[in-house]
């Protein structure tokens, strides 16, 4: 590995590893060779310290894909608790507008089911599934969590990302909306990261 400065910007905690970006011996970016010499190098460096500064791992997935998540966030953020799980969320049903939006844009999951109201968050094959009520936590079969959740006609969640893309692209501000217009309280998302984490 070796540390790599560029307009006069250095920091330890940024290295090379061939054309992957480390920071702090965590993965963060890919940037070829040619393209190293326009790349924004303080805003990787600026993100990855804004991470650090809410207690986010600093890793490829709160860098690249959760990066709506986090950022212009500040550390006392409503839900950040929950959010520097970075938790699949799911919600149960799909009414007919937004079967018509899928099958508009070719999309296979358009089984129509009449919204509960629960809501659910993930890490890797555990489950916290909120009712509106309490928290019901449960581990899934390793790698059938997609299978399973589909299969009880629970979709991932519309925070307001573009339709093919999953939550992880929409802003805090729109996660924030979904958590609320769920009913699901800073301590009620508190309590599921706690669960998520302690299973």
């Amino acid at each position: 590995m070796e540390a790599y400065m560029a307009d006069n910007i250095a920091t330890d905690k940024l290295t090379l590893c061939g054309d992957y970006v480390l920071w702090d011996g965590h993965e963060v970016e890919h940037v070829d060779e040619r393209a190293r010499g326009s790349y924004d190098w303080k805003g990787l460096i600026d993100q990855c310290q804004h991470l650090e500064t809410l207690q986010v791992p600093v890793r490829t997935s709160t860098v690249i894909w959760f990066k709506g998540w986090f950022h212009d966030v500040n550390p006392g953020a409503r839900y950040l608790d929950l959010l520097r799980l970075c938790p699949g969320l799911w919600e149960h049903g799909m009414l007919e507008p937004r079967r018509m939006q899928l099958v508009e844009a070719h999309c296979p999951w358009t089984r129509l089911c009449e919204p509960s109201g629960h809501v659910y968050f993930t890490c890797n094959d555990l489950v916290v599934e909120w009712d509106g009520e309490e928290l019901i936590s449960s581990i899934l079969e390793p790698g059938s969590r997609y299978e399973t959740l589909r299969g009880q006609d629970v979709h991932t969640a519309q925070c307001g990302q573009k339709i093919h893309l999953a939550p992880c692209y929409a802003s805090y501000g729109q996660v924030v909306a979904w958590l609320d217009s769920h009913g699901v309280t800073p301590r009620v998302a508190s309590e599921a990261s706690w669960l998520l984490v302690e299973q």
